[in-house]
């Protein structure tokens, strides 16, 4: 059988270069786009050796195709609340944090509806096993400018919020951000 676009339904014969289209570039799987805080990607990773962990969150930038994440998979972790980004009752997220994609690093943090994320540790350099400097890892911690009350077990605890920024080295995919937003608990 050969298709040669004869029985296609109209809105495929309008939009002849469906099938050429870049994927990466704003691709929708419904017909409104989707609202950023509701797209959380995965959970993050737990190695008990920090350097493979690493190098774990920089091969998933690095296998990934185009200079920049998708706009349907990412979202400006900067600028919001992480009780918008994450969901604390899911014990995934309590034991291994959540990835979010980003396609720009953070110079300086954005303030947001209660607090604003500041830079705790600068640039920590990735290198790989043979000594080759292969991306970068940049840690964020949250500050409250509004108090939340966090209860755990009817408890109260105080809670840090943390982001641990990863981005590849080389200059093709130097926007593309992968963001590990974990949470801890001290009582």
């Amino acid at each position: 059988m050969v298709v040669n676009g004869d029985s296609w339904p109209d809105h495929f014969i309008e939009d002849a270069n469906v099938f050429t289209k870049n994927p990466d570039k704003h691709f929708y799987t419904t017909s409104e786009s989707v609202l950023e805080n509701e797209l959380l990607p995965s959970y993050g990773y737990y190695l008990s050796n920090t350097q493979e962990e690493d190098e774990f969150y920089l091969d998933a930038i690095m296998t990934s195709e185009g200079n920049e994440w998708p706009s349907y998979v990412t979202n400006n972790v900067y600028c919001l609340h992480p009780l918008e980004l994450v969901d604390l009752q899911d014990r995934m997220f309590n034991d291994y944090g959540t990835c979010i994609f980003a396609n720009k690093t953070c110079g300086e943090t954005d303030k947001c509806d209660g607090g604003y994320w500041k830079i705790l540790h600068g640039d920590k350099l990735i290198k790989s096993n043979f000594g080759k400097v292969i991306g970068f890892k940049k840690v964020f911690e949250f500050y409250e400018t509004v108090r939340q009350i966090y209860l755990c077990d009817g408890e109260e605890v105080t809670v840090t919020w943390t982001i641990q920024e990863y981005r590849l080295s080389k200059n093709v995919k130097q926007n593309k951000v992968l963001c590990v937003i974990k949470l801890t608990y001290d009582r």
